[in-house]
């Protein structure tokens, strides 16, 4: 008989209590090959890593350490060393705050992450019985295989003049959940607990070492705890193994659950080959509850480990994603341009007034806004769109307005057009300055522009020259209107719909009318509310409740049981603020 590669843990009681008490509840259900993909599932607690967690945590942490290594808009040098990286419970909200000293909207940032932890979660949702997507049934080689594959379309994806960000994200996304899954399947916590793997999915890189079909890895620990061995035989203890899970297309080795050693299992009452083919037991770590993962006492290590490298993919100095490409892409493919825009907007029949322009102009620009770039907008007569001039440099846009060429006789209009163009093109949170000598014609028109503004929290001012055909004073401006916006921070309301899908549920953007849905909304600033108190779609109504199971705060839900025919899938949350204000808002879905 073939020497095992562990030896018997020496410590088991508590984690058998536990496991003991557990058993005595009834769980909804529910299989997962590896880490929970999200908060949603029955028997999570809020001790547990989710798939979500790790990721997010991965990448605020790529991102910090970034932001650590270059100043601020408007500050001379770069944040103190940890910072960033030890800022605690971190977030995307937190982050910027922290890194901006004032109020930028993370609101795109969180958008970037969202796409890829969604890709991420496609995983258990299309490859759940492919044992090596998960680093199962000792597929360590063949799940690098896929890790392979998976980054070389991401970097094919970004490796082009003109990059395919989404695609990128989508393949990350999906890469990040095999690599993490390795963790909490495999054995690395016993070869090496300190640091991650950094060889796994990097072209070039040479395995350790894969336990033979022939040798045994596991021993029957008894009925209640199965475990891995502590301490290796072999030579270095650097073969790699990992367990077998019912249901997926490798099957464990059969022997009698009698014999004393075998190949091991995934493990936890969710998978029947723990109890039905020696080694009795198992080896996954991806929850805290001993009942599901009999290895629940490594989740925090392992969680760890995940954490750390999913950070490298991004930040590792030769083989990370911002190595290879550069800060420019890496800041493109998670959205993080953060700062605003300054914007100007010219009503071509204003050229009499064009050297006070200028001169207002440049005073804006120097008012040390230090915005992300310039945006100047204008219409010439015969002009069908308007031209958008983008820069990055202010001298740049003071340059390209003394160039438009302005007739002489002009009727008097107001840029409705060019107002429109800048709302699109500009950042969120941008200032956006029209200059006419005409007023808007209506109410109507003022609150066109101001529906077009409110979901990017734009200010815009109208700087006026004078009304038409009056005397016009080159030496005063006066504001007509002006969003009435406070400097704070603002909400934003994130939502997805998620269907049981097989192991969990699963994010869907098409509901199925008549079927089961659980509606998931996030809050950006869960600190500025009191309450969320409900959900509105179409003519259906519903409470939301808080979510204190898992990690993420500022997460709300409600369960709908069975989902009406709407037209349009709009939906609006309702609560109240800290300081007593009851709001009504549009969530996005993610």
């Amino acid at each position: 008989m073939t020497k095992p590669l562990f030896l018997s843990r020496s410590s088991i009681s508590n984690t058998v209590v536990t496991m003991i008490l557990l058993s005595l509840y009834s769980l909804f259900i529910v299989g997962v090959d590896a880490f929970i993909p999200n908060a949603f599932t029955p028997y999570i607690t809020d001790k547990d890593y989710t798939h979500q967690d790790l990721t997010e945590r991965g990448i605020l942490l790529a991102v910090a350490e970034y932001f650590e290594s270059k100043a601020a808009p408007g500050q001379s040098a770069p944040p103190q060393a940890g910072s960033l990286t030890g800022i605690v419970n971190i977030t995307a909200r937190k982050l910027f705050d922290t890194y901006y000293g004032s109020y930028v909207p993370e609101k795109k940032f969180q958008s970037a992450i969202d796409d890829i932890v969604n890709h991420n979660s496609r995983v258990d949702r299309d490859h759940p019985r492919e044992a090596a997507w998960h680093f199962n049934g000792e597929q360590i080689s063949q799940g690098n295989d896929i890790l392979l594959n998976l980054r070389s379309s991401a970097f094919d994806a970004l490796n082009v003049s003109q990059p395919n960000y989404a695609t990128a994200r989508n393949m990350i996304g999906q890469y990040l959940h095999v690599l993490q899954d390795f963790y909490s399947n495999t054995n690395w916590k016993n070869i090496n607990t300190s640091t991650y793997y950094s060889d796994l999915g990097v072209p070039g890189k040479s395995l350790l070492p894969i336990a033979a079909s022939s040798e045994e890895t596991c021993k029957n620990c008894g009925a209640l705890l199965p475990c891995l061995f502590d301490q290796p035989v072999l030579p270095n203890n650097n073969k790699l193994t990992s367990g077998y899970r019912s249901g997926q297309d490798i099957v464990k080795p059969s022997r009698p659950t009698t014999d004393p050693q075998g190949k091991c299992s995934h493990g936890g009452k969710l998978d029947t080959s723990a109890t039905t083919s020696a080694a009795v037991g198992g080896i996954n770590k991806e929850t805290t509850t001993a009942a599901y993962s009999p290895l629940s006492i490594d989740h925090n290590v392992v969680s760890d480990l995940a954490i750390q490298h999913t950070k490298y993919f991004f930040s590792g100095k030769t083989y990370g994603l911002r190595a290879v490409f550069g800060d420019s892409k890496f800041e493109n493919l998670l959205q993080l341009h953060a700062g605003i825009s300054l914007c100007f907007v010219i009503d071509t029949s204003v050229s009499t007034e064009r050297d006070a322009i200028k001169q207002e102009i440049q005073k804006l620009v120097s008012s040390g806004s230090n915005p992300y770039n310039y945006i100047l907008v204008y219409t010439n007569q015969g002009q069908s769109t308007p031209t958008v001039i983008t820069k990055t440099n202010g001298n740049d846009i003071i340059s390209a307005f003394s160039s438009i060429n302005i007739p002489t006789n002009h009727s008097c209009t107001y840029s409705v057009s060019g107002t429109e163009a800048a709302v699109t093109a500009a950042e969120y949170g941008s200032k956006i300055y029209v200059f006419s000598d005409a007023t808007p014609k209506n109410d109507i028109t003022i609150r066109y522009i101001q529906a077009m503004a409110t979901e990017k929290d734009l200010r815009i001012s109208f700087l006026l020259t004078g009304q038409c055909k009056q005397k016009r004073s080159t030496n005063k401006w006066s504001f007509l209107f002006k969003t009435k916006r406070e400097e704070q921070k603002q909400l934003h309301f994130t939502h997805q719909f998620l269907v049981p899908s097989g192991s969990n549920w699963i994010r869907s953007t098409s509901p199925i009318t008549g079927k089961k849905v659980l509606l998931s909304v996030r809050i950006n600033d869960p600190d500025a509310i009191i309450s969320l108190d409900s959900i509105r779609i179409g003519n259906l109504k519903q409470a939301l409740h808080k979510l204190k199971r898992g990690r993420m705060s500022g997460v709300y839900s409600t369960f709908i049981s069975d989902f009406p025919k709407i037209q349009g899938l709009d939906v609006f949350v309702q609560g109240m603020t800290k300081d007593g204000l009851i709001f009504q808002n549009k969530s996005q879905e993610i």
